[in-house]
C-alpha cells in the first residue's frame, strides 16, 4: 500500500513537472513533455478541466496528427519555466494554419487566467505567418502556467508546439514559405502556359487539365494557409466560408482528372469503361451536393481512396490496349498517387510524420506531376503538327498526282470537244449555205416570177411575198455572220429591212424615222417582229398617203421586262372593224398574238404592240 502510495505521488509530480526554458535556445519543442487531454464531444470549459488533473496525460511526441476529429477539442496543459538569471522574451508558435479555434489561457501573478483568441475564425489580423503565434515573456526563473484550446472543424488537426525566438521564427516562416511560393509560381506558370495552349489549339483535354490545376491550386493555397494572404483576413465570415470550400477543390480536382485522362487517352471510344467513368462522375457530384447540407470533408478523402483506384485502373487499362500516350500517363500517375497517398494518409492520421519528406511530398509529387503532364501535352502537340505536316504532305502530292490526271483528261476531252465542234462548225456552216441558197432562190424565183407576170395586182403580191422572205433571210444571214447567235441587233436588222422596203417602192417623199435604244431580240422574236413591220410599212406606203407623202416613226422601248413596239404613220389609218378585211392585218394579229405571244392595240394610224 506504500508502494502505491509513493508511486501515485511521484506520478502527479512527474505531471507537474515544468518544462525548463534555456537563455540561448532559440527554438525549443514544448509539445513533448506537455499534458494532452482530447474532449471528444466538446463538452467541456475551460473552468472544468483547469484544475482537473485527471484528464490529462503526459504526451511523449513532437507532432500531434488526430486526423479529422471535428467534434473535439484538444487541450494541452504547459509549465513553462525560465531557467536562467535574464528576463527572456520568446514566441509560442502552433504550426497549423488552417485550425479554426486556438486559444490560449495563461495565468497571471494573481491566479486568474487570461484568454488570447487566435485561430482562422478568431484571429484580428492576419500577421504574415503561416501559423499562430502569442508571445510569451519570462523574468529570471519565471514559471508560467499555460492551457491552450485547439478544434478544427473544417480540417484534419495536425500540428506541433515550439517555442522561439523571434529571428528563428521569420527565418523558418521564409524558408517555409519560399518553398510554398515556388511551388505556387510553378503551378501558375503550369496554369498559363495550359491556358495559352487551349486557345491555340482548342483542345478539351488541356481545358480539363485546366480544372485539375485549378483544384490544386486552390485547395492548396487553403490548406497551406496562403489563402491568408488572399482573403480580407478581418471579414470572418468569408474566411470561414472559404475554410468549408475544400470539399470543391477536391471535387474539382477529382471531376478534372476523370474528364483529362477520358479526353486525353481518348477513353470515350470503350463504351464500358465510358460508362464507368460517368457513374463515377456521377456519385462524386452527388457527394458534393451532399456536402453542401452535412460537411464531410472526411468521408470525401476516404472515397478518394476509390477515385485513385480506379483512375489507375483506367491507365492499366489504356496501357493494355496501347492507346497512344498512356505509359506516359501511368508513370506520372504513378509519381502523383505517392503523394496524395501520403498527403490522405497524414491528413487521416494513419501516417504520423513531421519530416521534411513527408511535410512537403505533396507539394512535390504535383509539381512533377503538372510539370510532366505539361511536357506530354507539348509532346502531343508536336505530334500533331508532324501529323499535320504529314497528312498536308501526302494531300499536296496527292493534289499534284490529281492535277496531272485532270490535265490529262481535260486534254484529251479538248481534243474531243474540239474535234465535234470543228465536224458540229462544218456541218453548220454546210447548213447555213444551203438555206441562204435556197432562201436566195426562192426570193429569184419570185424576182423571175415578176417578168413574166403581165398582171400589176399579181406583180405587186409577188413582190410583197418576196420581202417578207428577204426579211427572214436577212434574219439568217445575220446570225449566220454574227458572233452571237442567240440575239439580234434591232438597228441593224430593222434597217436594213426599211431600206430593202425603200428600193422596191419608189417613196423619196415618205420619211422612215426609226429608234431602236439598242434593244436586242432572240432570232425568233426579230424574225415575226421583222414580218409584222414589213407588213404595217407595206400597208402605209400603199394606203396611208394620198399623194405618196408622208412620215412614218417606229420605236422600241423596254417596260417590266416587257417590248414595246410603237409603230405611227401620218396617214388616216384603217379602223379595228376593217382590220379583218385585209389579210395583211389579218397576219399581223395572228402573228402577235400566236407567235409573239403579245397584245396589239390601235388608235388609228397608231400601233402600239407589247410582247
Amino acid at each position: 500500500m506504500l508502494k502505491f502510495i509513493l508511486f501515485t505521488l511521484l506520478f502527479f509530480n512527474a505531471l507537474q513537472a515544468n518544462i525548463m526554458i534555456p537563455k540561448y535556445s532559440s527554438s525549443m519543442d514544448i509539445l513533448k513533455g506537455s499534458m494532452i487531454f482530447v474532449d471528444k464531444n466538446s463538452s467541456y470549459s475551460f473552468d472544468q478541466i483547469k484544475d482537473n488533473k485527471t484528464l490529462f496525460t503526459l504526451n511523449t511526441q513532437s507532432y500531434k496528427n488526430y486526423g479529422y476529429i471535428f467534434n473535439s477539442t484538444v487541450w494541452i496543459k504547459l509549465n513553462l519555466q525560465n531557467a536562467s538569471s535574464e528576463d527572456i522574451e520568446k514566441l509560442l508558435s502552433f504550426n497549423s494554419p488552417n485550425t479554426d479555434i486556438v486559444n490560449l489561457y495563461t495565468e497571471d501573478e494573481d491566479g486568474f487566467y487570461i484568454e488570447e483568441k487566435s485561430g482562422v475564425i478568431q484571429e484580428k489580423k492576419f500577421k504574415n505567418v503561416l501559423k499562430f503565434v502569442f508571445e510569451s515573456n519570462f523574468r529570471a526563473y519565471e514559471k508560467h502556467n499555460y492551457f491552450l484550446q485547439i478544434k478544427s472543424t473544417t480540417q484534419s488537426l495536425r500540428f506541433t508546439l515550439t517555442l522561439e525566438d523571434e529571428n528563428k521564427l521569420y527565418q523558418d516562416e521564409l524558408s517555409h514559405q519560399t518553398k510554398l511560393f515556388a511551388f505556387f509560381g510553378l503551378m501558375f506558370g503550369l496554369f498559363i502556359y495550359n491556358v495559352f495552349i487551349y486557345i491555340f489549339t482548342k483542345d478539351k483535354s488541356y481545358l480539363f487539365y485546366l480544372f485539375f490545376l485549378s483544384g490544386v491550386i486552390l485547395n492548396h493555397l487553403s490548406i497551406s494557409g496562403v489563402m491568408n494572404y488572399i482573403l480580407p483576413y478581418s471579414n470572418k465570415s468569408v474566411m470561414l466560408f472559404e475554410s468549408y470550400l475544400s470539399v470543391f477543390y477536391i471535387y474539382l480536382i477529382v471531376i478534372g482528372m476523370y474528364l483529362f485522362v477520358r479526353s486525353f487517352l481518348k477513353l470515350y471510344r470503350f463504351k464500358e469503361l465510358d460508362k464507368a467513368i460517368k457513374v463515377m462522375i456521377t456519385f462524386n457530384t452527388l457527394i458534393l451536393f451532399i456536402s453542401v447540407w452535412h460537411y464531410s470533408l472526411d468521408y470525401i478523402i476516404y472515397f478518394s481512396f476509390i477515385n485513385i483506384i480506379f483512375l489507375e485502373f483506367m491507365a492499366i487499362f489504356a496501357t493494355l490496349k496501347k492507346v497512344q500516350y498512356s505509359l506516359y500517363y501511368l508513370v506520372v500517375w504513378n509519381i502523383t498517387i505517392v503523394g496524395m497517398l501520403l498527403k490522405m494518409f497524414i491528413s487521416s492520421g494513419i501516417i504520423d510524420s513531421s519530416g521534411l519528406f513527408f511535410t512537403y511530398c505533396y507539394e512535390i509529387s504535383i509539381a512533377i506531376e503538372a510539370l510532366l503532364f505539361s511536357i506530354i501535352l507539348a509532346f502531343k502537340i508536336r505530334d500533331l503538327e508532324k501529323n499535320k505536316a504529314d497528312l498536308f504532305k501526302s494531300l499536296e502530292n496527292k493534289t499534284k498526282t490529281e492535277n496531272i490526271r485532270l490535265n490529262e483528261l481535260a486534254y484529251k476531252r479538248t481534243k474531243d470537244l474540239n474535234k465535234a465542234l470543228n465536224k458540229h462548225k462544218s456541218l453548220l456552216d454546210e447548213l447555213n449555205h444551203r438555206v441562204k441558197n435556197n432562201m436566195q432562190f426562192i426570193v429569184s424565183f419570185y424576182t423571175l416570177s415578176l417578168f413574166s407576170v403581165g398582171n400589176e395586182q399579181t406583180k405587186t403580191k409577188l413582190k410583197e411575198l418576196e420581202l417578207k422572205v428577204q426579211s427572214m433571210s436577212d434574219v439568217h444571214e445575220m446570225l449566220y455572220n454574227d458572233d452571237d447567235i442567240d440575239k439580234i441587233d434591232t438597228q441593224k436588222y430593222f434597217t436594213s429591212l426599211i431600206d430593202k422596203l425603200k428600193n422596191v417602192y419608189a417613196s423619196d417623199n415618205i420619211e422612215i424615222y426609226l429608234e431602236t435604244n439598242n434593244i436586242t431580240m432572240d432570232a425568233t422574236k426579230a424574225m415575226y417582229c421583222g414580218i409584222v413591220v414589213n407588213e404595217l410599212l407595206l400597208n402605209s406606203i400603199k394606203h396611208a398617203f394620198k399623194d405618196d407623202e408622208g412620215s412614218i416613226y417606229i420605236s422600241f422601248n423596254l417596260e417590266d421586262d416587257k417590248t414595246i413596239l410603237h409603230y405611227k404613220d401620218s396617214g388616216d389609218g384603217f379602223e379595228l372593224k376593217d382590220m379583218f378585211s385585209s389579210f395583211g392585218l389579218i397576219m399581223i394579229q395572228t402573228l402577235i398574238q400566236d407567235q409573239l405571244q403579245g397584245t396589239l392595240k390601235q388608235e388609228g394610224s397608231s400601233y402600239d404592240i407589247m410582247f
